[in-house]
Protein backbone atom coordinates (compact mmCIF):
# COMPACT_ATOMS: atom_id res chain seq x y z
CA UNK A 1 0.00 0.00 0.00
CA UNK A 2 1.27 3.43 -1.02
CA UNK A 3 1.63 5.81 1.85
CA UNK A 4 0.31 9.19 2.00
CA UNK A 5 3.22 11.61 3.69
CA UNK A 6 1.51 13.42 6.24
CA UNK A 7 2.51 16.83 4.92
CA UNK A 8 -0.32 15.99 2.30
CA UNK A 9 -3.08 15.31 5.10
CA UNK A 10 -1.64 18.88 6.71
CA UNK A 11 -2.53 20.48 3.51
CA UNK A 12 -5.32 19.21 2.80
CA UNK A 13 -6.95 20.05 6.26
CA UNK A 14 -5.75 23.56 5.68
CA UNK A 15 -7.36 23.86 2.55
CA UNK A 16 -10.53 22.92 3.71
CA UNK A 17 -10.15 25.14 6.72
CA UNK A 18 -10.10 27.86 3.88
CA UNK A 19 -12.88 26.50 1.88
CA UNK A 20 -15.00 26.58 4.90
CA UNK A 21 -13.94 30.27 5.81
CA UNK A 22 -14.80 31.37 2.11
CA UNK A 23 -18.42 29.68 2.38
CA UNK A 24 -19.16 31.42 5.63
CA UNK A 25 -17.62 34.59 4.08
CA UNK A 26 -19.74 33.94 1.06
CA UNK A 27 -22.80 33.75 2.79
CA UNK A 28 -22.37 36.32 5.06
CA UNK A 29 -21.61 38.71 1.93
CA UNK A 30 -25.06 37.58 0.33
CA UNK A 31 -26.92 37.98 3.34
CA UNK A 32 -25.99 41.37 4.25
CA UNK A 33 -26.64 42.29 0.73
CA UNK A 34 -30.40 41.01 0.49
CA UNK A 35 -30.82 42.98 4.21
CA UNK A 36 -29.51 45.76 2.26
CA UNK A 37 -31.66 45.47 -0.75
CA UNK A 38 -34.66 44.81 1.74
CA UNK A 39 -34.21 47.63 3.93
CA UNK A 40 -34.65 49.85 0.83
CA UNK A 41 -37.39 48.23 -0.62
CA UNK A 42 -39.45 48.57 2.41
CA UNK A 43 -38.63 52.18 2.71
CA UNK A 44 -39.96 52.69 -0.65
CA UNK A 45 -43.14 50.47 0.13
CA UNK A 46 -42.14 48.34 -2.83
CA UNK A 47 -43.14 44.41 -3.87
CA UNK A 48 -39.93 42.00 -3.65
CA UNK A 49 -41.65 41.66 -7.75
CA UNK A 50 -41.40 45.52 -8.35
CA UNK A 51 -37.96 45.91 -6.53
CA UNK A 52 -36.34 42.79 -8.01
CA UNK A 53 -38.02 43.62 -11.78
CA UNK A 54 -36.16 47.18 -11.46
CA UNK A 55 -32.87 46.23 -10.25
CA UNK A 56 -32.99 43.56 -13.03
CA UNK A 57 -33.71 45.78 -15.70
CA UNK A 58 -32.04 49.05 -14.58
CA UNK A 59 -28.40 48.48 -16.10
Amino acid sequence: MIEIPTIVYVLLVAFMVLLALSALLLVAVVADALVAQRRVRVARGASIGTHYFGLAHSH
